[in-house]
């Protein structure tokens, strides 16, 4: 029996399995640390479950006030894509190939469960059945949430937490399976994610764990309450790949833990498109509130621990990830640090918009722990650390830099061993303003093919090398943060979404498709001028034309591997033409619009030289957040060949600007100087990227472009590719770099790019002909692949027509290469608009 009240009756949504998300014989953290006796899901699991449904849907839903309200009515087509998903291999570990409607995509199946309206709209309803996980805390909704998961997961589904709270008992577990693509070859299975996503309707729905949980009392092995992860590449039970990991992700949910000394909120790494967004964790009486870190195109976004050993323990999985980026974290109260970095977490661990308070005789706030030589950097911009007590606020034993930074309540505010120390300049009770501190230290060496390589963590300015090994910029004693200082890097609490009062649903109210076969161009385009928000459910949406958004269009989707636009080709359609691609999505030219793209993709096909994905002209009130541009062999890889792609896939331009949340894309070589994943062009209205991971467009001139610019921040570049520069910055002004890593390898520096491409010097960042600028903790893999002794992090053209090069010698590797004097909080930010 389930129960569910009226406030969230109207909320179901779909989708159910008894498949337990076991990660099969190894180590569980769902059992008591030993390995568990429940395997992987099963058929007849999943048939037990379908044959206590029928066919009826609830229709008791209210009047159609949101993107949600009418999900119910949504028909079940007769199309040949609206088949079962697919088979799985090994027991519900890989899953067959997709073959309809794009192969390799999403199944559009839509299961035929009672009692879950939301079902056609691509969630599931944890409180409904045959789930019916209990919104009152009074039964265990322990194993409703871990089958809910594994069903979701298994059909393409968000899994959806209406408003209430929820008692728990033991781990929340979820493995996102492996995929076996057209070619045979096996990895994650990035569309079929883990996700719990919150209602933003009522109060945020709360995960309670009971006091004294078994599991959960010994803090030496501490256990996660959700635990999300992947067997990625692998393919077999019970091994996670959190590097081939996707997609997995918590958003809008509170976690509290009770007196459970081991317990830890969640337990989340992985790579492209994981998330934790507007989460919050109370841990008093408990070890942490978030274990392991995400990056590598994931992020966190608004996270907030209050008490706890730890706010952020990142110690838990020695593989880690290479730069993590935190936004808007807030953690108080911690009784030992606040963040503890440890083992070989992240090259660069960033943090912006910190906002952080430790309670009475706690250890330094901020930990880094690191062990190799490329692994430990810390990076901190525009944050708030106020201890009570602590005499110092940060020790590391690696190169950091702090920019625009506000201390208070610790004499000594860095502590570095023999690497140096930056002291308090007041009294512990006043705060101490660090415009910007930049701190040398020479790591130990790196073995590599049995050699150990000695690599250099430098300060250049206005390109020479220093001698010195520490810098600091104070600003005035006793200067208090700003009241902004951590809402300027965030979306604030009305983030549009499918429940947002009168977002409208294109398929009830327009007749949108979404099959992956019919064109939707006009339908969309009649809804986008129609409204401010519109939702996309799940589906594939082909458009035959370019969908020409408004200033303020609030497009949103479930995910952005659900709720999919793709060019769509043919007579009449905008993007014939190779030699004048248009885009697939366009914004207004507007200074003072507020466009927000969430949780959709866009996706140009490979043979489509006339599309790209989109054409970003809107102003600094805008947001990108959980959106795929993506270039997809639809038709499958090795189907179609592979087309020099003469202009890049996100342009932005003219009046273009605002913040952007994880922007990645790497699926694919370029085969054109001319191609970039992302280009910034002519803009000057501030620009942030909250995390920026472009991949694999190797044979162009540069995976990502800024050129005649003005401000534009990156919080968090990381890379991986050959044959080609990540990031071109040229002819520009006010341009920062907060944070890099990855896995570069670009020519050996006596070597040249492939032929077509530019007569540059072979590096991993390239800068020409700008001013004002920064880059930040430069560092990569070194492994023997990256070819540290050889290869170059960064060349400089200057002068008239950049004529004169300055070369960052290999081994050196700056923590801060700076030309121009202009602190970076002095330049504008994006403006929060009503």
């Amino acid at each position: 029996m389930f129960r569910t009240s009226p406030l969230f009756r109207w909320a179901a949504i779909l989708l159910s399995s008894a498949a337990a998300c076991a990660p099969g014989p190894a180590t569980d953290p769902a059992t008591d640390g030993g390995t568990t006796d429940a395997g992987p899901a099963d058929a007849d699991a999943d048939s037990d479950i379908d044959a206590t449904v029928d066919a009826s849907l609830d229709a008791s839903a209210p009047p159609p006030t949101h993107g949600l309200s009418t999900c119910a009515s949504i028909g079940r087509d007769a199309s040949p894509f609206n088949v079962g998903v697919s088979a799985f291999e090994d027991g519900g570990v890989i899953r067959t190939t997709i073959q309809s409607p794009i192969v390799n995509g999403v199944s559009l199946y839509v299961p035929e469960l009672s009692d879950q309206p939301l079902a056609r709209c691509g969630y599931l309803d944890v409180t409904r059945a045959p789930f019916g996980a209990d919104p009152t805390g009074v039964a265990d909704a322990t194993t409703a949430f871990t089958d809910a998961l594994d069903y979701a997961r298994k059909n393409f589904l968000a899994v959806f937490v209406p408003s209430g709270t929820f008692r728990v008992s033991r781990t929340i577990s979820c493995a996102e399976g492996s995929y076996r693509r057209n070619t045979g070859t096996v990895g994650g299975d990035r569309q079929g994610a883990c996700m719990l996503i919150g209602s933003r309707i009522g109060a945020r729905p709360r995960l309670v764990l009971v006091d004294g949980a078994v599991g959960f009392g010994d803090p030496s092995s501490p256990k996660a309450v959700v635990y999300f992860w992947g067997y990625g590449t692998t393919g077999a039970p019970g091994t996670p790949d959190f590097c081939s990991t996707y997609n997995n992700g918590v958003e809008n949910l509170d976690v509290v833990l009770g007196n459970n000394p081991a317990a830890v909120g969640l337990d989340l790494v992985g790579a492209q498109g994981t998330f934790i967004h507007d989460v919050s964790v109370d841990a008093h009486g408990a070890f942490a509130g978030v274990s392991g870190v995400l990056a590598s195109g994931g992020s966190i976004v608004n996270l907030s621990v209050d008490g706890g050993d730890y706010g952020v323990y990142a110690d838990a999985h020695a593989a880690g990830r290479p730069v993590p980026t935190l936004t808007g974290l807030t953690l108080t109260d911690q009784k030992r640090s606040a963040i503890f970095q440890g083992r070989d977490v992240a090259e660069t661990l960033v943090l912006v918009g910190a906002n952080i308070r430790t309670a009475a005789g706690s250890d330094p706030a901020i930990v880094s722990s690191a062990v190799g030589a490329n692994s430990g950097l810390t990076t901190i911009i525009d944050s708030r650390i106020e201890l009570a007590g602590a005499a110092t606020a940060l020790t590391t034993g690696r190169s950091l830099h702090l920019s625009n930074v506000f201390i208070k309540g610790a004499a000594t505010l860095v502590d570095a061993g023999g690497a140096g120390k930056l002291q308090a300049q007041q009294p512990i009770t006043e705060w101490s303003w660090v415009k910007e501190y930049t701190l040398s230290v020479r790591p130990p060496p790196k073995n590599i093919n049995g050699t150990p390589v000695q690599i250099e963590s430098p300060i250049y300015e206005e390109g020479v090398r220093l001698t010195d090994t520490a810098r600091l910029l104070a600003g005035p004693a006793g200067a208090a943060p700003p009241a902004d200082l951590q809402s300027r890097h965030v979306w604030g609490a009305s983030l549009p979404g499918p429940e947002s009062p009168g977002a409208v649903n294109v398929k009830t109210a327009y007749g949108a498709k979404g099959d992956g076969t019919t064109d939707d161009s006009a339908a969309l385009q009649k809804a986008v001028d129609d409204n401010d928000v519109v939702f996309l459910p799940k589906g594939y949406y082909r458009l035959s034309k370019t969908l020409m958004l408004r200033p303020h269009t609030k497009l949103v989707g479930v995910a952005r591997q659900l709720s999919v636009l793709v060019a769509l080709g043919g007579s009449g359609s905008d993007f014939n033409d190779a030699t004048l691609p248009k885009p697939v999505v366009k914004t207004a030219d507007d200074e003072d619009g507020k466009t927000v793209l969430s949780g959709i993709g866009v996706y140009v096909p490979f043979a489509f030289q006339g599309a790209f994905a989109v054409d970003w002209r809107v102003g600094d009130g805008s947001i990108w957040r959980q959106t795929e541009a993506r270039l997809f062999p639809i038709n499958g890889y090795g189907k179609q060949d592979l087309l020099p792609r003469p202009v890049p896939l996100v342009q932005v331009s003219a009046h273009g600007g605002g913040r952007w949340y994880a922007f990645e894309e790497g699926t694919t070589t370029a085969l054109s100087p001319d191609y970039r994943i992302l280009a910034v062009r002519g803009t000057t209205r501030p620009l942030r990227f909250y995390h920026l991971d472009p991949e694999h467009a190797d044979l162009t001139n540069a995976f990502v472009e800024i050129a005649n610019a003005d401000n534009v921040a990156i919080f968090g570049f990381k890379a991986e590719g050959d044959e080609a520069t990540p990031l071109w910055i040229k002819n520009s002004h006010g341009i920062s770099v907060f944070g890099t890593g990855g896995l570069i390898h670009p020519p050996p520096r006596d070597g040249s790019y492939p032929a077509g491409l530019g007569p540059f010097t072979p590096s991993t960042f390239r800068v020409e002909s700008s001013d004002d600028f920064r880059l930040v903790s430069l560092i990569d893999r070194l492994t023997p692949l990256t070819n540290p002794t050889n290869t170059l992090m960064l060349t400089e053209r200057t002068g008239p027509g950049g004529v004169t090069e300055l070369v960052v010698p290999p081994l050196d590797k700056p923590i801060l290469y700076r030309r121009g004097a202009i602190p970076f909080a002095e330049k504008p930010y994006p403006r929060t608009l009503p």
